[in-house]
């Protein structure tokens, strides 16, 4: 597969090339890296038949991955300059194969969070590799479409991840998760290889180096601290071995502050937290992601395992929710949703009444369906429409 590549004018005035490969690759693995922070969630009650896992080994499968994708992603957009754009993402896709393969081969569950672990990793190259292609590839007037459409499509991923978990969950078991995952990216490093133009590389008049005390520290300090808080459900907030582990943890995180601040190639520029809008907005969107993210878990286990529900259902239910918190409609006659109206009357045998755009599953309750919003609301942000 090749593709003749088009030639931009950069403001400097070189020439740029640029594929019309560029925005769907990096759009797709984006989707594809996004995908796997949700779709796990699915199969969470299906891996204790056949690793026999802790529950704080169980846990540990989503925040292994969460964990290293969002420490080395910040690292990782520095690669780009150093060795290009093309050659990081691609070593990101084939990285994230290779996981992937780990994770559906894997024999324990400590094997299984350790593969984990090492897909986010690779997601986070990926992520930052894609988004250095898309800024390198695309004049400032078009960049915000490129990049509006990309987020779009790894927003997308979080509602439907759920979905095409529990579909491959249901019909191949949960290792067809990470299965599916080796020939999408095997492909995408294909297409990227084949098709895509490196673009040039910014040239900074000094050269970051990597913050290795600055990684190591956040790394180790959030790890031990999520190791305390899940250790805790299993011994108690008293014991000693959680309070231990929470204490060290604190220290560590007050020395990569400590670290950030000396350091002027940190991994956090700590000056930004003076802005109270940036502070602000950074705490919601922390408080927001935990709550999400932290829901999909332990949700997924109730429907599956107190509820009875099978994987397919239990993600078509969580997508139906992720898309009624991504529009902003309503109900035509109001349900529970905070609209006007009151609530719609049961219809008997635990359903509620046909025709309403509520979810079906009396578990849940009442929960505005796809019906209520439109199919493109996941991406209605893109500037496309």
């Amino acid at each position: 597969m090749t593709a003749e590549p088009t030639l931009r004018r950069s403001p400097a005035g070189d020439a740029v090339p640029r594929s019309r490969w560029t925005l769907p690759v990096a759009s797709g693995a984006g989707f594809l890296s996004g995908l796997d922070t949700t779709a796990v969630n699915v199969a969470l009650p299906d891996i204790p038949r056949d690793l026999a896992p802790s529950l704080g080994e169980l846990q540990w499968v989503v925040n292994a991955f969460a964990l290293l994708s969002a420490t080395l992603l910040v690292v990782a957009g520095g690669l780009s300059d150093r060795f290009g754009a093309r050659r990081v993402f691609v070593a990101g896709v084939a990285g994230f194969a290779v996981a992937s393969a780990g994770c559906a081969l894997t024999w324990s569950p400590v094997a299984l969070d350790v593969a984990r672990a090492a897909q986010g990793a690779a997601s986070a190259v990926v992520v930052a590799g894609g988004l250095a292609l898309l800024a390198g590839s695309y004049r400032a007037e078009e960049r915000g479409r490129a990049l509006g459409l990309y987020g779009s499509m790894a927003a997308s991923s979080f509602v439907v991840g759920p979905l095409i978990g529990g579909l491959l969950t249901d019909a191949f078991g949960w290792r067809s998760i990470f299965w599916a995952n080796v020939p999408v990216a095997t492909l995408l490093g294909v297409v990227a290889l084949t098709a895509l133009a490196d673009p040039p590389r910014s040239r900074p008049p000094r050269v970051a180096r990597f913050d290795v005390a600055g990684v190591a520290t956040f790394v180790l300090g959030l790890g031990v601290a999520q190791y305390a808080l899940l250790r805790a459900g299993d011994v108690g907030l008293r014991s000693l071995e959680v309070a231990g582990a929470a204490l060290f943890g604190v220290a560590v995180l007050v020395a990569f502050v400590l670290v950030e601040r000396r350091d002027g190639d940190g991994v956090v520029d700590l000056r930004l937290f003076g802005s109270r809008t940036f502070s602000g907005a950074a705490v919601t969107i922390a408080i927001a992601a935990a709550a999400y993210f932290g829901l999909l878990v332990y949700l997924s286990l109730f429907l599956q395992s107190a509820q009875h529900m099978s994987a397919f259902r239990t993600g078509w239910c969580t997508c139906r929710r992720s898309c009624r918190t991504s529009s902003s409609r309503r109900c035509p006659d109001g349900c529970s949703s905070g609209g006007p109206g009151p609530p719609c009357p049961p219809s008997g045998a635990g359903r509620w009444r046909p025709g309403c755009c509520c979810c079906s599953a009396p578990a849940v309750g009442p929960a505005c369906s796809t019906s209520c919003q439109p199919w493109w609301s996941p991406v209605s942000g893109a500037g496309w429409w």
